[in-house]
C-alpha cells in the first residue's frame, strides 16, 4: 500500500523517512492547525462551549436524538430559542475552522 505526502509516493511497509521540506512543511502545518483551534475555542463563548458540550454529552447530536432542544434548554436552564442559538453559533464556528483546517491537509 502507498500513500502520497506532499505529492510524494511511499510505501507503507517502508520505514518512514521525510525530506527536509516536507518535515518543515509537516510543523508548519501542525503549528497553523494549533493555533487554528486555539483561536476557534477563543471565539466561542463559555456558555455556546458549555451548551455544546451539554449537547454531545446528552446525545443531542446522535440519530436518532436522545434529547429534544427543550428537554436540554430545561436542563441548561435557558429558552430552547437561546439553547438552540448557542449550539449554531458553535457549529458555524467550529465548522469555519474544520473547514479551514481541511483545506491545509
Amino acid at each position: 500500500m502507498a500513500y502520497s505526502l506532499g505529492g510524494k509516493e511511499a510505501d507503507c511497509g517502508a520505514k518512514r523517512h521525510l525530506s527536509v521540506e516536507d518535515a518543515i512543511r509537516s510543523q508548519k502545518f501542525r503549528a497553523d492547525a494549533f493555533f487554528s483551534l486555539h483561536s476557534a475555542k477563543s471565539g466561542i463563548s463559555k456558555k455556546q462551549l458549555e451548551a455544546f458540550r451539554e449537547a454531545i454529552d446528552s446525545g443531542y447530536y446522535e440519530t436518532p436524538k436522545k434529547i429534544t432542544i427543550s428537554e436540554l434548554s430545561e436542563r441548561f436552564g435557558t429558552s430552547p430559542s437561546t439553547m438552540a442559538e448557542h449550539l449554531r453559533k458553535t457549529k458555524s464556528k467550529l465548522i469555519r475552522i474544520f473547514w479551514d483546517f481541511m483545506e491545509k491537509i
